[in-house]
C-alpha cells in the first residue's frame, strides 16, 4: 500500500466496528515512516484545531505553526497542504476518529474536495475511523 507512492495526495479511509483494531492498524502501518497522528476528540473545533496545529507543528519541526493561531480549519488545511506539497518524502497523515472532528465542524469534509481529494460522505455516520 505504501510503495511506490505518486506525488499527488491518496486519501484512504478505514472504518468499521469500534474497537476491533483500526487505530493499532494505523499504528502498526505508520511505524518507521514520516507521519503524523492525530485523534481527534468530542471537544469542539477549536480546541481540536490548536491540538492538531500543535502535533503538526512538532512533527513537521515547523515552528511557524506552533506558534501561528490559524483562525480556522480551511487556512490551517490550505497551509498544511501547501506544505506538505514540498515535501521531498511523501508523508502519512492519520486523522483517527474523523467522526468526532467533522461533529466539531460540519464543513471539514469539504475541505478535502476542494483540494481534489475524494471523500465519501456517508463515512462520517459510521462509528470510529
Amino acid at each position: 500500500m505504501y510503495g511506490g507512492v505518486p506525488k499527488s495526495a491518496q486519501f484512504l479511509i478505514l472504518y468499521g466496528k469500534r474497537r476491533v483494531g483500526k487505530t493499532e492498524l494505523f499504528r502498526e502501518f505508520i511505524q518507521n515512516k514520516d507521519s503524523i497522528y492525530f485523534l481527534a476528540s468530542k471537544s469542539d473545533a477549536r480546541d481540536q484545531l490548536g491540538t492538531f496545529v500543535a502535533i503538526v507543528g512538532k512533527a513537521l519541526g515547523d515552528t511557524f505553526i506552533t506558534k501561528d493561531s490559524f483562525r480556522d480549519w480551511r487556512t490551517f488545511f490550505d497551509y498544511l497542504i501547501d506544505r506538505l506539497s514540498r515535501q521531498a518524502k511523501p508523508l502519512v497523515l492519520v486523522i483517527d476518529e474523523f467522526p468526532y472532528l467533522v461533529d466539531s465542524d460540519k464543513a471539514i469534509p469539504s475541505y478535502f474536495g476542494s483540494y481534489g481529494i475524494k471523500y465519501r460522505h456517508d463515512v462520517r455516520t459510521c462509528p470510529g475511523t
